[in-house]
């Protein structure tokens, strides 16, 4: 007898959801994990799959940066891959802002991505809101004082979630990545910056393979210190003016330190890895 796949076992309503999801109250911290779909067939039912997301903005705000989680396997093992999902847009701000929507050329507030899996038998799909999550010098700034974070990275309001899969065809693989803030904030605080010659170490996250450092001002030059698991230094790269990368690692790479080498303050930086999970 066949095993049936995710397709033939489960109806609309396992396939797909619609959730909202709100941030962390306390600023610094991270948002809860907001659980989309939990499917599991046969293993001999294993496909590809293409799970899908859009995101809506959510009392006329836009909330956000929104983050999503994807545990999948077959048989005893699974992995898992934590990603970006891009936010919506408020119909007020879409170009030409200030005119009538007759002149607006594009029409779709939404937003979104799709995250193609090789083949599965289990997915377990995740969303969570970090608006309120502060920088990672922010955080550290604040600690030394022995003080919480006092700055964050987004909107704490709530996004609609709009998730689903469907059968993957073809072989292509769309592109993920996961940015992590190193500096900076909403608020401004000093405590955001990264000082000239001081650095902050970024864990990488699983299946990164390169990183973007995006940074303001773009003019300021940065090294990059790359650390294994083990502890060591073991290799460095510096990103002169206006250079963003991306830096291509290899695999023994743990954790990358970005160091202020210019004379002036960096006031925002990100550390955007590419995560396709190929």
């Amino acid at each position: 007898m066949k095993a049936q796949t995710f397709f033939e076992k489960y109806g609309q309503t396992e396939l797909g959801s619609t959730k909202t999801v709100i941030a962390n109250a306390n600023i610094g911290e991270r948002g809860a994990e907001q659980k989309m779909i939990d499917i599991s067939v046969e293993d001999a039912g294993a496909c590809p799959v293409i799970v899908s997301f859009r995101v809506e903005y959510v009392e006329g705000a836009v909330g956000g940066p929104i983050v999503g989680i994807i545990q999948y396997g077959t048989g005893g093992g699974e992995t898992q891959v934590e990603f970006d999902i891009p936010s919506a847009r408020l119909p007020g701000q879409i170009a030409p802002i200030t005119m009538p929507p007759r002149y607006q050329p594009m029409t779709n507030a939404g937003s979104g991505l799709n995250v193609f899996l090789g083949g599965a038998s289990h997915v377990s799909v995740y969303a969570r809101n970090d608006g309120n999550v502060a920088s990672l010098q922010n955080t550290l700034g604040r600690g030394v004082l022995g003080l919480t974070p006092n700055d964050y990275i987004g909107s704490t309001t709530p996004a609609k979630i709009i998730a689903h899969i469907q059968p993957a065809m073809g072989s292509g693989h769309p592109r993920l990545e996961r940015s992590i803030w190193v500096a900076g904030g909403i608020l401004g605080q000093p405590e955001s910056n990264i000082t000239p010659g001081n650095g902050v170490l970024t864990t990488v996250p699983p299946f990164a393979k390169n990183v973007r450092v995006q940074r303001v001002p773009s003019g300021g030059p940065v090294q990059l210190r790359f650390n294994n698991n083990f502890g060591f230094n073991y290799r460095s790269i510096y990103l002169g003016p206006n250079d963003e990368g991306p830096v291509e690692f290899d695999s023994a790479t743990d954790s990358i330190t970005f160091i202020n080498t210019g004379a002036a303050n960096i006031t925002m930086m990100q550390a955007v890895f590419d995560v396709t999970p190929v």
